[in-house]
Order: structure tokens, then sequence, then C-alpha cells
């Protein structure tokens, strides 16, 4: 898959997180007019790769830090507008997103 259709696929349908229950198994999206892909593929795919950058993010704070968190996260640019952010980053470092930029309510999703 190319760059371009992968990210016109990641800004139509990815969500950093999904829970288990709200995997539709027979549900698939198209890449393109020829090709498609399960939609649980996807989600595993993008999830990971989130997992792998919050897991970077929060190897990046010195752990003399990590209990001084209080306020959460802010993040910013493209990931900031990705549904569901603020429950991968709980899940994955136990910090709550305190911030995104563009907020969430100013997200067209």
């Amino acid at each position: 898959m190319d760059d371009e259709n992968a990210e016109k696929m990641k800004r139509k349908y990815a969500s950093a997180y999904t829970d288990s229950k709200d995997i539709d198994e027979n549900l698939k999206y198209s890449i393109d007019e020829d090709r498609q892909v399960d939609s649980k593929t996807f989600i595993e795919i993008v999830e990971a790769r989130l997992e792998e950058i919050i897991k970077n993010v929060w190897y990046q704070v010195p752990s003399e830090y990590t209990d001084k968190l209080l306020g959460g996260f802010i993040i910013t640019g493209g990931v900031s507008n990705m549904k569901n952010i603020e429950k991968a980053f709980k899940q994955h470092t136990g910090v709550c997103l305190l911030y995104t930029s563009p907020s969430p309510r100013d997200r067209t999703r």
C-alpha cells in the first residue's frame, strides 16, 4: 500500500483504541478500487503502531518524573486528531492526556 492510501485510510477509519467487542469480524475497508483489508487486521496494525509510538514517548520521560506527571501529557500534531487517543495513552502509560491540539471538541469526527 502506498503512503497516500495509508494516510487516507488512517484519517477515515483509524482509532487509537478499539474495544474488542466493537470489532466487526465481517467488515472490510477499501484500500482502493480493487483491494480491501479486513477491519480487524487494519485495527491490529494501527493499534500496534500507536502502541509503539506511545511506548517511545513514555521511554523518553526520565524515570524520576514518571510519578510526577500529575497533569498528564500534552500532544499536538496529527495523532492528536485520532479517535480514542486519550484511551490509548491511558492504557499504555497509566497517565491521562491533559490536552490535545486541536482539542477534542475541534475534531471533525
